[in-house]
């Protein structure tokens, strides 16, 4: 299934978004290895197999997948282009790979590159 989410960051700011999970528990417990706070939750009207203009064929679950490897690698302080290393290798949906290789490229060839998070989910959202 998938939830339409809102929740409180560590810092407070509210945040909204989409999470996959079986039930609301597991949205939760997903939400909470995030660092998220849950304030409500309800069972989104969206389709597996997820195929919005800027999402192409990559599903939710595989965005999900990423997101989450991604964020616990950074929090174990693995470099950023490693990371993405780790996860073009690991990544089965060709689509998805050769978004996540382009950004790895694009970086790993830029020693001044100071990009965050926050840079490479726009990437991903405009290569898609």
């Amino acid at each position: 299934m998938i939830f339409r989410y809102e929740a409180l960051d560590n810092q407070g700011a509210k945040t909204t978004g989409l999470v996959e999970a079986d039930n609301s528990q597991e949205a939760d417990s997903l939400l909470k290895d995030n660092g998220l706070i849950l304030v409500s939750l309800e069972v989104a009207n969206i389709k597996k197999g997820l195929s919005l203009p800027f999402l192409g064929r990559i599903s939710m679950k595989d965005i999900v997948i990423f997101a989450r490897q991604f964020s616990i690698m950074i929090s174990a302080g693995v470099p950023m282009v490693q990371s993405l290393r780790i996860l073009v290798n690991q990544t089965e949906n060709k689509k998805f790979k050769n978004v996540i290789k382009a950004y790895w490229e694009s970086i790993k060839l830029d020693p001044f590159w100071r990009g965050n998070y926050i840079d490479l989910i726009k990437y991903l959202l405009k290569k898609n």
